[in-house]
This record gives C-alpha cells, sequence and structure tokens, in this order.
C-alpha cells in the first residue's frame, strides 16, 4: 500500500526516469465526491471544477472498452504529489 511521504518515479515512454514525485496526500472517494478544492488543486485543463468533470467521459469511454458500464460507486484515488527531480533532457 502506498501512502503520503512514498515516492515514485514516473518513466518516458522509452523507459528512461522522467521524474520522481513524493505523495504528499493520498484520499478516495466516489467520482461524484470529488471536491471543488481537489479538482482545483488538480490544475489541468483550465484548473476549473467543470473541466475536473469533463473526466466523466474520460472513464466512460475507458469503461466501455471494458464492457462494462460507469457506476455512480466508482471509487477513485486521488493524489497530491510534489516533483522532487525532473529530468531536463528531451524524451
Amino acid at each position: 500500500m502506498y501512502r503520503a511521504g512514498h515516492y515514485w518515479m514516473i518513466l518516458c515512454k522509452n523507459l528512461a526516469p522522467a521524474v520522481i514525485v513524493k505523495l504528499v496526500d493520498i484520499e478516495e472517494c466516489t467520482f461524484r465526491d470529488v471536491s471543488a478544492v481537489f479538482a482545483t488543486r488538480k490544475s489541468v485543463g483550465d484548473g476549473t471544477f467543470e473541466f475536473w468533470e469533463s473526466h466523466e467521459e474520460y472513464f466512460k469511454l475507458q469503461f466501455a472498452d471494458w464492457n462494462r458500464d460507469l457506476s455512480e460507486k466508482l471509487i477513485v484515488v486521488l493524489e497530491l504529489f510534489k516533483v522532487t527531480i525532473a529530468n531536463s533532457e528531451d524524451r
């Protein structure tokens, strides 16, 4: 089980190290219960909660590939991390 304080290495497509991150916070909730605070802290797209809600379409497509329906009870893991080392080489 991973938890706050653990480190992850994220790899490039060619499996070369790209970045090392430290997990700062981890929580679980249903997709529907993701807070606006987390959604805006994630800062993807335009950084709004409405943009976070667009993730539902991604989940629907992914579940369709698995021949399953997206459930209202889907548990998501929310991770906040800090970049500790980044590889500056272009990969």
